[in-house]
């Protein structure tokens, strides 16, 4: 496994390719710089990919698409790619992820275009984060169909229609909220509990 690496700059190594016996790739926090060339179908055990808190990506239309090759790691169960610099359209592959329980965190990127509605087939995701970035259009009705989703953060986008559009998540309370520093006269934002109303489900803020 590798773990966060103090002091180290420049790109990752592209060898890593070859590191078949990887489980956990954990370089949160380290410096790493430029675009993500490694094939990570060459590490087909991978558990965790943790790649947050570093400058990667350079905010270009092809930083994603390393996001390709993690079809074939189908044990996947984290993928954290949140506070990078990474730009780019989620490339429809996300929905051919492991179907494994699985954290995806998106957020602080430099990300547009929408939300792929192929995300309805990562049936155990429990976890998903795009917030913070410059992503579009009107949120999938899919998402409702995730029901073991615990945590859902797409606030501060630019996402437009209404959150009616994920009322299939059937079990939850929506209750109106504003997030402090979230709210202005144009948007709406809301907060989604789970039954007990103990476990919050930040939704976005949406245009009118």
């Amino acid at each position: 496994m590798w773990r966060k690496m103090i002091g180290v700059i420049g790109a990752l190594p592209v060898s890593i390719s070859n590191a078949s016996n990887f489980i956990e790739f954990d370089i949160n926090g380290s410096n790493f710089t430029g675009k993500v060339n490694i094939d990570f179908g060459g590490l087909p055990g991978l558990l965790w990919l943790v790649l947050a808190s570093n400058p990667l990506g350079r905010g270009e239309a092809d930083d994603l698409d390393f996001l390709n090759s993690l079809t074939k790691c189908r044990k996947l169960q984290i993928l954290d790619l949140s506070y990078d610099q990474l730009g780019g359209v989620i490339p429809d592959s996300i929905g051919y992820l492991s179907t494994q329980p699985v954290q995806l965190r998106l957020g602080g990127n430099l990300l547009w275009g929408s939300i792929p509605t192929g995300i309805n087939n990562l049936v155990n995701l429990t976890d998903l984060r795009m917030q913070k970035n410059n992503m579009t259009g009107n949120i999938p009705a899919v998402i409702g169909n995730l029901k073991m989703l615990r945590l859902l953060d797409l606030s501060e986008n630019q996402f437009s229609g209404s959150v009616s559009s994920i009322a299939n998540l059937t079990r939850n309370c929506l209750k109106p909220f504003t997030p402090p520093g979230l709210a202005t006269k144009n948007q709406k934002p809301s907060l989604v509990f789970d039954e007990q109303f103990r476990i919050p489900y930040i939704l976005c803020c949406l245009n009118k």
